[in-house]
């Protein structure tokens, strides 16, 4: 069977604002079958950060997630802004931001859908080596961030076990853990 495409037209916006851009289509799937509406959100990419410390520590973060109604460990990361020039700098930003370190031994690995179904934005990663503390954390309005340190294993335990609840978190573990060759298939 051959995968083609699906046509859109009509679309409508249901909300837009600086966060999120809800839209509509009527959509005709390459078998011809129509989906009115099919609904599509709009995010900003967004950008994590995977850093080790000089001493092979990962730095970590909980904070708060209304939607799930959980405290949830991820790795530092948040919204591509437009004035950042990439999104290996926005890891760095917002790994300042939200836990006071940095480091200038940063390798973007790659990005991935975030939800390709539903959205049309992408999780980029990037591994920060030797990052160590600059300063204090300066989170944004509705970030509440506890920092963590943790060794790379209790990450992937943590990744495997439940302990981590967001997939893309997730996700960019296993492809950090790949990069770093810890992974055996």
């Amino acid at each position: 069977m051959v995968i083609r495409p699906w046509t859109a037209d009509g679309r409508r916006t249901i909300h837009r604002d600086r966060w999120v851009d809800l839209s509509a289509e009527r959509v005709t799937t390459a078998t011809g079958a129509v989906l009115d509406p099919y609904y599509t959100l709009a995010y900003p990419d967004w950008a994590v950060a995977f850093a080790l410390t000089p001493e092979g520590q990962v730095v970590m973060i909980r904070q708060y997630r209304h939607a799930a109604a959980l405290i949830d460990l991820e790795l530092p990361g948040g919204c591509v802004d437009p004035e950042d020039a990439t999104p290996l700098l926005a890891s760095r930003r917002e790994l300042r931001e939200e836990t006071g370190y940095d480091s200038d031994e940063a390798d973007y690995l790659g990005r991935f859908a975030a939800n390709p179904a539903l959205q049309t934005n992408y999780v980029h990663v990037t591994l920060l080596r030797n990052a160590v503390r600059i300063g204090e954390p300066a989170p944004e309005a509705g970030e509440e961030v506890a920092v963590e340190l943790m060794s790379v294993e209790a990450v992937g335990r943590a990744a495997v076990s439940g302990a981590m609840a967001n997939a893309m978190h997730i996700a960019a573990v296993f492809l950090v853990m790949g990069r770093l060759g810890k992974l055996q298939f």
